[in-house]
C-alpha cells in the first residue's frame, strides 16, 4: 500500500525548529544586472570585445559603403546591359523610338484638338488632315521646284565627290597608302584610290543599297515604306494612349517600399519631361535655322541648290552641331567646284552666312527657345555624343545623347540628395 509523507505542524508550545542561517555575503548569488542599453548589446554579443564609439561609427560606415557600392554596381551593370541590348536591336527599335518621339512632340497639339473633337479617332484624323493639307498644298505649289532642287543636287553630288577626291589625290598622293596602312573603311580607301569610280558608284545608288537596313531581299523603297507605315502605326498608338506616368510603372513593382517607389516614379517623370521638352524645343530651333540657312545660301551666297542644302543643314541640327558640320562640308566644296572662277567669293559668302547663323543660334535662338535647361557644358555635350553614339552604335545614340546625359545629371543630383548623410 502506497504511503504518503505528511509534514506535521509543530505541536503547540514546542520549540520551533531552527531555520538555516541566511547565506553570507561571499556565498550569496550575484545580483541581477540592469538591462543592457542598445549601445551595450552588440558589445555583450562579442563576448568581451569592446569597441569605442569611433570604432563603431567606422565599422558602420564601412559596411554601408560596401552595401551601397554593390547596389550601385548592380544598377550600373543592369543599365549597361539594357543599353547594349537596345543598341543590338536598334534597327527594330528605331521605328518605335521615332514614333514615341513624334507622339511626345505632337501631344500638346493632340490634347488641344481632343477638347474640340472629344473622340481620339476623330482627333487623330483631324490632326493628320491639318498637317497633311498644308504639306499637299506646298507640294502642289512648290513641288516642281523642290523636285528640281533635289534632282539637281543628286546630279551634282558625284561631280563634287570626284572633284574633292581628285584634288586630294593630286595634292596628297600618300593618303591612299596611309588609309590602307591604318585599315580605314573600304569606302574611304576606294574614294582615295579612284575618286571618279567612287563617284560613279554613288551616282548609281549602289552605296545606298549597301548600307540600307537589315532586311535582305527587299528593295530600299519597300524597306522605307514598311518602316514608315510601322512608325505611323506606333505613332497613333502612342498618341492615343494616356500620358506615361511613373506611378503606372510602379504598379508593376509592388515589392518596393513606398518611399523607393515614389523616388523611382519621380525620376521616370523627370526623364519623360526632359526628353519631350528637349525635342519639342529643338524641332522649333531646327526649322527656324533651316529657313535662315536656306535663304542665306540661296539668295545671299548664290549657291546652287542652296536652299535645299541650308534647310537640310538646319534640320539636321536636331543633333546639335551635326547639321552644321555636315552642311558646311557639302556647301563649301560645292561652292568651289560648281561656281568656277567665282567659287572663292561664293565660299566666302557661305562661310559668312554660316557664321552669322551660328552667332544668332548661340546668342538669340537657342537661349530664347531652349535656354539652359539641359545644364550641360560644351565638353559634356561632345562627350555625350561620343559615349551614347558608341553605346547604341547608331544615329539613335547621337539623337538621344543630350537628353540622356541631362537625365543622368538630374538623377545623380537626386540620388546625392537622398543619400546625403547616409554614411
Amino acid at each position: 500500500m502506497e504511503q504518503t509523507s505528511r509534514i506535521e505542524p509543530p505541536a503547540a508550545g514546542s520549540a520551533a525548529q531552527p531555520q538555516p542561517a541566511a547565506a553570507t555575503a561571499p556565498d550569496a548569488a550575484p545580483a541581477q544586472s540592469p538591462a543592457a542599453t542598445p549601445r551595450e548589446q552588440p558589445q555583450r554579443l562579442l563576448r568581451g570585445l569592446v569597441f569605442t564609439p569611433a570604432q563603431n561609427r567606422l565599422a558602420t560606415g564601412a559596411i554601408s559603403t560596401v552595401a551601397f557600392s554593390v547596389i550601385l554596381l548592380f544598377a550600373a551593370g543592369l543599365t549597361f546591359g539594357i543599353v547594349k541590348f537596345l543598341g543590338w536591336v536598334s534597327p527594330a527599335v528605331i521605328p518605335l523610338a521615332t514614333a514615341f518621339a513624334l507622339s511626345v512632340l505632337f501631344r500638346p497639339f493632340y490634347e488641344f484638338l481632343l477638347k474640340i473633337f472629344r473622340n481620339p479617332l476623330l482627333t487623330v484624323t483631324g490632326m493628320i488632315c491639318i498637317v497633311a493639307v498644308p504639306a499637299v498644298l506646298a507640294c502642289v505649289m512648290y513641288g516642281q521646284a523642290i523636285v528640281d532642287q533635289i534632282a539637281g543636287f543628286a546630279e551634282t553630288l558625284p561631280k563634287i565627290i570626284s572633284g574633292i577626291g581628285e584634288n586630294l589625290k593630286a595634292s596628297h598622293p600618300e593618303l591612299a597608302n596611309f588609309a590602307k596602312t591604318v585599315g580605314a573603311p573600304q569606302g574611304l580607301q576606294a574614294f582615295l584610290e579612284n575618286p571618279q569610280g567612287f563617284a560613279d558608284y554613288v551616282a548609281q545608288g549602289q552605296i545606298i543599297d549597301d548600307y540600307a537596313g537589315a532586311m535582305p531581299g527587299l528593295s530600299s523603297a519597300v524597306r522605307i515604306l514598311f518602316s514608315t507605315l510601322l512608325t505611323l502605326l506606333f505613332f497613333v498608338c502612342f498618341l492615343t494612349m494616356p500620358p506615361v506616368k511613373g506611378q503606372a510603372f510602379m504598379r508593376c513593382l509592388p515589392m518596393l517600399k513606398e518611399s523607393t517607389a515614389q523616388f523611382i516614379a519621380e525620376q521616370i517623370d523627370q526623364f519623360f519631361d526632359i526628353v519631350s521638352g528637349f525635342f519639342c524645343r529643338q524641332v522649333a530651333i531646327c526649322l527656324l535655322e533651316g529657313c535662315l540657312y536656306g535663304a542665306g545660301f540661296r539668295w545671299i551666297a548664290g549657291l546652287p541648290h542652296g536652299f535645299l542644302i541650308g534647310f537640310a543643314l538646319g534640320t539636321l541640327n536636331i543633333v546639335p552641331f551635326f547639321g552644321s558640320a555636315v552642311g558646311l562640308a557639302v556647301a563649301l566644296p560645292m561652292a568651289f567646284i560648281t561656281m568656277g572662277d567665282g567659287g572663292a567669293a561664293c565660299a566666302g559668302l557661305v562661310l559668312a552666312v554660316w557664321g552669322a547663323g551660328q552667332i544668332l543660334d548661340g546668342w538669340l535662338i537657342t537661349p530664347v527657345i531652349q535656354g539652359n535647361r539641359t545644364k550641360l557644358s560644351y565638353p559634356a555635350i561632345i562627350f555625350s555624343f561620343l559615349f551614347w553614339g558608341t553605346v547604341f552604335n547608331t544615329f539613335l545614340g547621337m539623337l538621344l545623347a543630350i537628353p540622356m546625359s541631362a537625365f543622368c545629371k538630374v538623377l545623380w543630383d537626386s540620388i546625392r540628395k537622398k543619400i546625403k548623410g547616409f554614411i
